[in-house]
């Protein structure tokens, strides 16, 4: 699984739409999208805000590796 891949999947996971993901993170939908397509990646900023907003860790959403919730945010 991919960077992209793995945005979209804890998207998911909480029940979000791009668009509402993109207000948690203060950022068009459109930034989501190209995410999520990899068409770009999220800068270091960016990941730590959905690290924040999803409860995911930076290095799951970096690597894959082990997922370490940290209480993420409800729906």
């Amino acid at each position: 699984m991919q960077l992209p891949d793995r945005i979209k999947a804890i998207r998911k996971a909480l029940k979000l739409t791009q668009i509402a993901l993109a207000e948690r993170l203060k950022v068009i939908n459109l930034t989501v999208t190209r995410w999520e397509s990899g068409e770009r990646k999220p800068d270091s900023m960016a990941l730590i805000a959905l690290a924040s907003v999803t409860g995911a860790s930076i290095r799951w959403l970096e690597t894959g590796g082990t997922m370490k919730q940290r209480g993420a945010l409800k729906p």
